[in-house]
């Protein structure tokens, strides 16, 4: 799985991105990525010993999908899942 890099730099607003930090030295627009791979690392990789990658990629895959986005709760979300936070929140606003 070999990604190559383009080959000229890419011009965000050209292409419809939306640049993560806004002002210099603003470090809460990635608090909640940064939060994410913590919880990643303590609660998977570091807890397991991987032989091959792709035990990896189909145990990150797990974790995301199965358990992060069904199972966990976050504090950010009422302390319920994602999904059911969404659920909830397309029922209210239906």
């Amino acid at each position: 799985m070999d990604q190559q890099l383009p080959e000229k730099p890419v011009d965000l607003q050209q292409d419809a991105f939306v640049q993560s930090m806004r002002r210099k030295r603003n470090c809460w627009d990635n608090a909640a990525i940064e939060s994410f791979f913590i919880r990643l690392k303590v609660e998977l990789i570091y807890a397991n010993e991987y032989k091959q990658v792709t035990d990896v990629y189909k145990d990150v895959f797990e974790y995301i999908e199965v358990f992060y986005n069904r199972i966990r709760r976050h504090s950010a979300n009422e302390y319920i899942s994602p999904v059911d936070y969404e659920t909830n929140f397309y029922a209210q606003n239906a």
